[in-house]
């Protein structure tokens, strides 16, 4: 029997849970996953996760990892119960991940000029929204909104199943949380998003999933650097959790069209003869 419950363990069959900690080091560059609800079971309440540097989202090469600290028994605790009675089943429950690099530099940024997946620069964004303003003094603006976010998750005590992440009672007077930074101290999504396309109402049911993409905002006004907004790839949520996968760089898109047309140029010649 003892063997047994350790092979189960071992393989995955039970959950164990780690013990709580002190979140520390949530800081500028990394991206932070976001679940809230403003109504039935945890009405008001905010998950928040420290899902690391936004460097790990730049691979560029078609590749999906599983963001482990994104728990969904964490989510069960938070918002289960009630009708409906699974989180995964709700539709008044929204999630959505931001981040940004402040950089205080002024005119010629640090790092690389590829604006591309491959280093960021003055107050670069990421968000999975579209729609984030190019221009250097916006970009700021959401930037400083977003370290209001590491602030606020350091030093606190982390859940059972995730050394990164906080349930907090979020409103507009929890000074750092992410309803307040969302909706009430920028007046706008994080103040550079005119809708609230950062949170998106739709989550995945029992054997479904719901995707969302990430992109990377880049000033236009910033000298060393290529401005737009560029897609990095896909976070998927399912009701075990959640995964990203990375979009080819265009290079990478360039390469694949030659290999194509070498393989074409060869068939061609095959068939001729």
């Amino acid at each position: 029997m003892k063997k047994t419950l350790l092979s189960l363990i071992a393989a995955g069959g039970i959950a164990a849970s780690a013990a709580a900690a002190t979140i520390s080091g949530s800081t500028s560059g990394d991206l932070i996953v976001g679940f809230y609800t403003t109504s039935g079971t945890g009405n008001g309440t905010s998950l928040m996760i420290d899902v690391g540097s936004f460097t790990q989202f730049l691979a560029g090469d078609s590749s999906t990892f599983s963001i482990g600290s994104v728990s969904v028994a964490d989510l069960a605790s938070t918002y289960s119960g009630g009708s409906p009675t699974n989180w995964y089943d709700r539709t008044d429950l929204s999630w959505g991940v931001i981040g940004a690099v402040k950089n205080t530099q002024t005119g010629t940024v640090s790092g690389s000029t590829n604006s591309y997946g491959t280093a960021a620069g003055k107050d670069t964004l990421f968000a999975t929204a579209q729609n984030g303003a190019n221009n250097a003094a916006s970009q700021s603006l959401g930037a400083n909104a977003i370290q209001g976010l590491y602030t606020f998750l350091n030093g606190k005590t982390s859940t059972t199943n995730s050394n990164t992440a906080f349930v907090s009672a979020s409103s507009s007077t929890t000074s750092g949380s992410w309803a307040q930074v969302k909706d009430v101290a920028v007046n706008l999504d994080f103040k550079y998003f005119a809708d609230n396309s950062v949170g998106v109402f739709t989550m995945p049911g029992a054997s479904g999933t719901v995707t969302q993409d990430l992109y990377e905002t880049v000033a236009t006004d910033v000298s060393g650097t290529t401005g737009g907004v560029y897609k990095l790839g896909t976070l998927t949520l399912s009701s075990t959790g959640l995964s990203f996968t990375a979009i080819p760089e265009p290079s990478t898109y360039a390469a694949i069209f030659g290999v194509l047309m070498l393989g074409f140029a060869a068939y061609r010649r095959r068939f001729q003869k």
